[in-house]
């Protein structure tokens, strides 16, 4: 074996052997030391998986924590990513009002998470093993090596991507593909000239009373677009990461809609792009500053007394370069804008998008009130309100906040948020979901299964524990529903980084349907009962259908017990229980009718307005 110093050294001459191993693609890495009876400890679930089915024995790096560690941790990185509000470096980043390492904090800490839980359990594993000699993976060889000397690299490094490097564009329902960021960008790009000859706005348009849509879903917000023609409003779709239409349908509904779409080609000519160059090379030179706050990062990011600056430093380098010159032209690009138009609102979903942010500073600035739109059930409890307020979903800096119901509205007036700040207005989304309720023939088609993976967001779900529950539940879905001759379908949630479990399904039946995209309306108008993992907004949108719904648990996020399950508005069960929880709801009527009553007791007091949330949330916009 070579050591780090360059110099030949026999295994035999060291007491023990220690491999930490992750991301492995096959076992010929460690094939040549098992001789050497190693002790072998991976840190991801894929490569406990490999090494598990070559029968390779192993210890997994989650028991090297202690139970109380992964909330411990989970604080921890919620403290790290706020790095760009500290003192040394906050005024360095700000650029025309805008903190520009706020933009990317979620991609940031998605990246943090996992790399948190790893460096901690590194150290956990070198105090039971100091004198040992360890063979480590790329991607943990930086880690073991802050600590010891006698850590060698074995295996080649595999190229990690950010979680927003890449795009999914779907094709069709189960067709997804993925385009580089940068790819992605340009074809949009091409896309807009042509766009902006047909919905872009021109030199002659009235704007009176004016509404911003801050990267809505078309298709989603449907009937709040169909009906902004009735009312005294001029709509603007401003999509920079989600494009107005993709489809006929999209498309039909934007330009009956009347609304005009933003485009780089409209306000960003060669003035402006060369006055972006040169503002991107004064910020980097800027930020290529605070990079000297050596002491600084290497105090923030530590644990424990041991920095792990060091080995993050690359990444997060390359992090802050890539989004803060993309955040640049997105700036300039959003004050142009609010310089040709004096909108009269602005209205988004989410405080903690890249460009939603961006969008709320400005808007801000031109003194443009700003109105946060919740989009989802959100767990309304004590323990989330942190957790809540990181996922951009509580209204600290919009003016106003348009609220589904009475129970969220009095959620957030008990986090202290002002109740003249609340409006209670309605679902926008679920008016046509009501509509189709009354109108469309009962179906029962098959069970339908909304999945929620474990993410890299999560320490929690990081654990091979939680990961291996999520695959044996799919599993036992699946075995239980072919096994009672129904028909199952899966409908994949929408995240960017929802784990594809085709692999899974296709080995119990073919006949299993899995859905990437698509409207989640008319899957489950169809079905007998939805089942969903934890808590999922997609149990409202099967209790306006009248389905019931049973909500399987997988894991704690020690976020409090949401109001849905203590008034018994769906079933619950857990993995054990859940093929006896299912043969009931599938075969006793008087049980599956109670679950509907309940669940249409519950949406009768969560949503307001039902099938008028639009006209209501337009005739709001009419008075500002």
């Amino acid at each position: 074996m070579i050591g780090r110093n360059g110099a030949k050294t026999e295994m035999s001459d060291f007491k023990k052997i220690v491999i930490l191993a992750d991301s492995l693609s096959s076992i010929d890495v460690i094939q040549e030391y098992l001789k050497e009876n190693p002790v072998i400890i991976t840190f991801d679930y894929s490569t406990h998986k490999l090494l598990t089915a070559n029968s390779i024995d192993h210890e997994i790096s989650d028991d090297y924590l202690d139970q109380n560690e992964p909330r411990q941790l989970q604080k921890k990185s919620l403290e790290f990513s706020d790095w760009f509000n500290q003192e040394p470096i906050k005024n360095s980043l700000e650029y025309n009002g805008v903190n520009l390492g706020a933009l990317f904090f979620v991609e940031f800490h998605y990246f943090l998470v996992p790399f948190i839980k790893k460096i901690v359990e590194i150290i956990r594993v070198f105090e039971k093993y100091k004198d040992a000699t360890f063979l480590a993976t790329p991607s943990l060889i930086k880690m073991i090596s802050t600590i010891t000397n006698s850590a060698t690299q074995i295996g080649n490094k595999v190229e990690n991507t950010l979680l927003y490097d890449q795009v999914k564009v779907s094709l069709s329902k189960s067709i997804t593909i993925n385009l580089k960021r940068d790819h992605y960008l340009k074809l949009k790009k091409i896309f807009e000239k042509v766009l902006d000859l047909f919905f872009g706005i021109s030199e002659k348009s009235e704007f009176k009373k004016t509404v911003l849509f801050v990267e809505f879903d078309t298709l989603r917000y449907q009937n709040l677009f169909s009906n902004l023609p009735k009312y005294s409003l001029n709509g603007v779709f401003y999509g920079r990461r989600h494009p107005a239409f993709w489809n006929w349908k999209t498309y039909s509904i934007i330009r009956k809609s009347k609304c005009k779409v933003v485009t780089e080609e409209k306000f960003l000519g060669k003035e402006i792009n060369q006055k972006i160059e040169n503002n991107i090379s004064s910020i980097n030179s800027k930020i290529n500053k605070f990079w000297d706050q050596e002491e600084f990062f290497k105090s923030f990011f530590s644990f424990q007394d041991i920095s792990f600056w060091p080995i993050i430093k690359s990444t997060f380098v390359e992090l802050c370069k890539k989004r803060m010159s993309e955040a640049i032209t997105e700036i300039e690009l959003t004050i142009k804008l609010f310089e040709k138009v004096k909108f009269t609102s602005v209205l988004l979903w989410s405080e903690n998008g890249f460009n939603e942010q961006i969008v709320l500073n400005v808007a801000t600035q031109f003194k443009i009130p700003v109105i946060l739109l919740q989009h989802g059930l959100y767990r309304e409890t004590k323990e989330a309100y942190e957790f809540n307020k990181f996922s951009g979903v509580v209204p600290i800096q919009s003016k106003k906040f348009i609220s589904w119901g009475e129970a969220t509205k009095n959620y957030f007036m008990q986090c202290g948020i002002e109740e003249s700040k609340i409006h209670v207005v309605g679902s926008p989304i679920y008016d046509d979901f009501f509509e189709q309720s009354k109108q469309l023939e009962r179906k029962n088609d098959y069970i339908l299964l909304a999945t929620s993976s474990p993410t890299n967001n999560i320490i929690s779900d990081l654990t091979v524990k939680t990961r291996e529950k999520y695959e044996h539940f799919i599993q036992k879905i699946c075995k239980t529903v072919v096994a009672a001759n129904e028909k199952l379908v899966i409908k994949l949630h929408p995240f960017q980084d929802e784990l594809d479990i085709t692999n899974i399904t296709e080995k119990i039946s073919p006949n299993i349907l899995v859905i990437k995209h698509g409207n989640f309306a008319s899957l489950v108008r169809s079905c007998k009962f939805l089942i969903v993992i934890d808590l999922s907004t997609t149990i409202l949108e099967a209790q306006i259908f009248d389905k019931p719904t049973l909500s399987v648990s997988i894991k704690d996020y020690y976020l409090g017990e949401p109001e849905l399950f203590k008034n018994n508005s769906c079933a619950t069960a857990d993995i054990d229980s859940f093929e006896k929880t299912f043969q009931i709801i599938l075969k006793d009527n008087d049980y599956r009718n109670q679950i509907i009553k309940n669940g249409n007791k519950f949406m009768s007091e969560y949503v307001s307005n039902q099938g008028a949330a639009s006209k209501k949330l337009l005739e709001l916009l009419e008075k500002e």
